[in-house]
């Protein structure tokens, strides 16, 4: 569900960064999160499950920017502000995904990607110039794009299984390399909502309702189940999570899905750096 909810931007910006490179970049990045699972669960100092806490927070903030820029373009903020406020009233009552829907909700969105795979590989692209064609490598632009990438296929507790690890990231380079197959390296870049570009130059516009559908059926379902991950990181405290939930709406209403992005991403690198020595140590011992 996380995958397929950041991955709606995470991919155009991706390929802004990088060009047809950001396949690369997604499997390094998959790379990255194997070796990443080990990490320690969070809680083992204030500071780390304060990072933890963090880090999940602004996925969320994510996951309400892609809430907004393809189902309100017109008012993006306000739509994202919303969902998270939404999200976090939805927990703070108590209200939780049950494991079966969760099931149900992954299988549906894997469905939704092999279904948009298939149509891109079904008509050809309009012209050759928006093939595969790319600027150039650049390191930096690689960088950004493995970082960018890398939440979404990180796992969410250290004992998920590399089968899963795995399978994320090949889903997400069929689904990459089928939009850059038909919309090229710089049309994919042009905005975070180049999904809805996709649909268009595979000739499937009428396809529009179900790609709102899948958006809100990952966007909630992720949102949600990352909120709830962050307050047991927080130990559950209601007035830090109310005041929580009030500064990832805000973060979610004015900065940029770019910003908000690059910002979860970095977080997720952070917790990960910090982890992995700790986990490291225990180890040895």
């Amino acid at each position: 569900m996380r995958l397929g909810a950041g991955f709606l931007i995470a991919l155009a910006v991706g390929a802004a960064a990088a060009g047809t490179w950001v396949l690369v970049a997604i499997a390094v990045a998959g790379a990255l999160a194997a070796v990443a699972r080990w990490a320690v669960p969070a809680g083992q100092t204030r500071e780390v499950r304060a990072l933890a806490t963090a880090a999940g927070l602004a996925r969320v903030a994510v996951f309400g920017e892609v809430f907004g820029v393809y189902l309100f373009p017109l008012h993006r903020g306000i739509a994202a502000a919303v969902l998270v406020l939404a999200v976090a009233a939805a927990d703070l009552a108590g209200l939780r995904l049950p494991e079966w829907p969760r099931k149900w909700i992954t299988g549906a969105l894997a469905l939704a990607a092999l279904v948009l795979v298939a149509l891109c590989v079904a008509i050809p692209p309009v012209s050759s110039s928006s093939g595969m064609s790319s600027s150039g490598l650049s390191a930096g632009g690689v960088l950004l794009a493995v970082v960018v990438m890398f939440p979404w296929l990180l796992p969410d507790r250290p004992e998920h299984s590399l089968r899963r690890v795995a399978g994320a990231t090949a889903i997400a380079l069929v689904v990459a390399g089928a939009a850059l197959y038909q919309l090229g390296p710089i049309r994919l870049g042009l905005s975070t909502d180049s999904m809805r570009d996709l649909l268009a130059a595979a000739d499937a516009e009428s396809l529009a309702p179900v790609l709102a559908v899948v958006v809100v059926l990952a966007t909630v379902s992720a949102a949600l189940g990352t909120f709830g991950d962050a307050r047991t990181e927080s130990g559950g405290d209601t007035v830090t999570l109310v005041v929580c939930a009030v500064v990832t709406a805000a973060v979610a209403g004015f900065a940029t899905p770019v910003a908000a992005l690059v910002l979860a991403a970095g977080l997720a690198v952070a917790r990960v750096l910090v982890e992995l020595p700790a986990r490291y140590r225990v180890g040895r011992d």
